[in-house]
């Protein structure tokens, strides 16, 4: 039988309180997301031990073992190694949450590319890189629908030239709105646009995660009997934070 939360000790209490979220930018909202989430993924934990250990962020080369664990993430269409370089840089990560680990000034701007417009983004990739990329699919005799694969499976590959001498920001965007159209493959038809949640809807997955974190220690719902108004809502939150842990590192997180 679960504990009534009550009785939560203020450890407890304070690791689903996320009132503070709200006070945030959306861009901070994303990031503080995806951060405490990290926080129960054993994949993404260990690989900031390994990064942080190695010093690949200071300049240092990756070793092989390593080095294998990042070139697919490299291309993939979510932008890892700007999250990666978030979660080396909190000063606390994975034990404090994101409102009292440090940050520095660093870690705030890297946020900008990884968390602009959610976490599936278009993907900057080196020239040489692809080329490496390729000839690693070509060994593996993958095809090219199955090289796509890697960087995501509702993306394509595109090689874009972009004038930036001659053209403003804002110039520059109108000009890619213009060839988006164009390039949506058939199969991928215009999706609806979204609802009151907006692109991240992070304030619900933080509650989502509250439950995940009462379930995991014992209680049962009476902390969040306002949120969650029948036992259904609040195992169907669970569930669903469950399984966005469980695929952080292979699907894209908001959306």
């Amino acid at each position: 039988m679960k504990r009534k939360a009550k009785t939560l000790p203020k450890k407890i209490r304070n690791e689903i309180d996320f009132a503070y979220i709200e006070e945030l930018c959306e861009q901070e909202q994303r990031a503080a997301t995806f951060y405490e989430y990290a926080r129960h993924s054993d994949l993404i934990k260990e690989l900031v031990r390994e990064v942080r250990k190695e010093e690949v962020f200071n300049g240092k080369q990756a070793s092989p073992k390593l080095l294998q664990k990042l070139v697919p993430i490299m291309g993939s269409s979510i932008p890892w190694m700007s999250l990666l370089f978030m979660l080396v840089h909190c000063d606390g990560f994975p034990d404090l949450s994101f409102r009292k680990t440090t940050k520095t000034p660093e870690v705030v701007e890297s946020m900008g590319p990884a968390f602009g417009i959610g976490i599936t983004t278009p993907c900057l990739i080196p020239w040489k890189a692809v080329d490496a990329f390729r000839a690693d699919w070509k060994k593996k005799g993958l095809n090219d629908a199955e090289m796509l694969n890697q960087f995501g499976d509702n993306g394509s590959l595109h090689a874009i030239v972009i004038p930036w001498r001659n053209y403003t920001n804002d110039e520059l965007t109108k000009l890619f709105a213009q060839v988006i159209s164009r390039w949506r493959p058939g199969h991928f038809s215009e999706p609806p646009k979204r609802g009151r949640k907006g692109l991240s809807g992070t304030v619900d997955m933080l509650h989502q995660l509250a439950a995940y974190r009462l379930d995991a220690k014992g209680y049962d719902r009476s902390e969040m009997r306002f949120l969650y108004t029948s036992e259904k809502g609040w195992k169907k939150a669970i569930a669903t934070a469950k399984k966005r842990i469980e695929g952080m590192m292979n699907r894209p997180f908001f959306g």
